[in-house]
């Protein structure tokens, strides 16, 4: 039974239980009217929360160890991870050894079978898109949840996501022109980062990628919640 179930209920029963006081001449029409406005705003509900949270951030694969790290000041802007070093001299030509800054130590450990994507389509899906599904599964089930209790609901899936990185460079400049086809090229599109998720669940709410620079998550966030409020 869900919270608004059990709400309801409850609702249901202190009704009952003024109606039942008024037919019993216990209580008088004003006192009926005042109580029954008083249960009716109790059980209004227009508050939103957030219930669930995921991350992967140098040395910390989970937002737990992240706050550990802060709390603990440790510092994560190093030298580029050596595991990483020969596919970036086979992307570049040359390697960023002795570069500094925040990197995450692994990007191409993927379970495709978990998200029943083929291993030759994981091949060619850009890094932001395996991330962003590891990361939304990863939230749903910090939110006490697993994926499935989610199939074909009536939830909204909204990413705010930066694409000013595509000025600079594009996943398809690392896939062979002889191997671009549909699935790289939808491999490399971010626009569709919110709909893997919803046609993985068949999710029937809202799906988008939101962009404002800097404030993408901030626009995503808002607009779910004018969407939660609208009842899309």
């Amino acid at each position: 039974m869900t919270g608004v179930e059990i709400d309801n209920k409850l609702k249901e029963r202190m009704i009952r239980s003024i109606l039942s006081d008024y037919m019993k001449n216990e209580i008088d029409q004003e006192d009926f009217d005042q109580y029954l406005a008083r249960i009716n705003d109790l059980f209004e509900h227009d508050d939103i929360a957030i219930i669930g949270i995921s991350c992967e951030l140098p040395d910390a694969l989970d937002h737990v160890q992240f706050w550990e790290n802060l709390m603990n000041e440790k510092e994560s802007i190093k030298r580029f991870p050596p595991k990483r070093l020969e596919d970036y001299r086979k992307a570049y030509g040359f390697d960023e050894e002795g570069k500094q800054g925040g990197y995450l130590d692994e990007i191409d450990q993927f379970d495709a079978d978990y998200f029943r994507i083929t291993p030759s389509t994981a091949k060619q899906m850009d890094p932001h898109h395996k991330k962003t599904l590891e990361a939304i599964v990863n939230c749903i089930e910090d939110a006490g949840y697993y994926k499935e209790q989610l199939f074909d609901t009536k939830t909204g899936v909204f990413i705010g996501h930066d694409h000013t990185h595509r000025l600079l460079e594009n996943y398809f400049d690392f896939i062979p022109d002889s191997e671009i086809d549909l699935p790289s090229i939808l491999g490399a599109t971010t626009g569709i980062l919110a709909s893997r998720i919803s046609h993985l669940l068949n999710l029937r709410g809202p799906t988008m990628v939101l962009d404002s620079a800097c404030t993408s998550a901030m626009l995503a966030i808002d607009t779910a919640i004018s969407s939660i409020e609208k009842g899309d």
